[in-house]
């Protein structure tokens, strides 16, 4: 598997007018992680600018015979974006009048420890970021922020209102 796959840019991609991700990403991982009859998978994807989502363009899965090789339903049980969702999630940056600003919306936040603006455009940033790994929005947003579905439900309706999402 290639570094960078063909078609995919070589800088990061606005998903919104301050929000870079990374034009691709290849992931290497085992699956299921730590189960005996695991499938090696490696799996990339790039930023389309024109959906403004990710698509997989390559996978590779590999599972020795002596372990039953692979068969139709593994291959269809694998959750390629969910795989890759975590280093999709990971490679974020805000753009500031001082540059670039990496930041990690993989890892849970709590809404507590920020300002009710802030709550509102990290909740609409993690939105628009699932949206564009194909993960489920509110549900991933309600995690993230470990507020109830219904209270993500009401942030992104807020952040739309205000013009945050579309």
């Amino acid at each position: 598997m290639k570094n960078q796959p063909d078609g995919a840019a070589s800088k990061p991609q606005h998903l919104k007018p301050d929000l870079l991700v990374s034009p691709w990403v290849t992931v290497h991982t085992a699956y299921p992680q730590g189960a005996p009859d695991w499938i090696a998978v490696s799996a990339q994807a790039i930023f389309d600018t024109s959906e403004q989502r990710y698509v997989i363009v390559d996978v590779e899965m590999q599972r020795p015979i002596e372990r039953g090789g692979l068969t139709a339903v593994d291959i269809r049980d694998v959750p390629i974006m969910t795989i890759l969702a975590p280093a999709l999630m990971q490679s974020v940056g805000i753009e500031t009048a001082e540059g670039v600003e990496e930041i990690d919306l993989a890892a849970p936040r709590l809404p507590q420890a920020l300002a009710r603006e802030d709550v509102q455009l990290m909740a609409a940033r993690k939105y628009s970021l699932a949206r564009a790994v194909g993960l489920p929005a509110l549900q991933t947003v309600a995690d993230y922020l470990a507020v109830s579905q219904s209270t993500a439900t009401r942030m992104i309706a807020n952040a739309r209102r205000e013009g945050l999402v579309d």
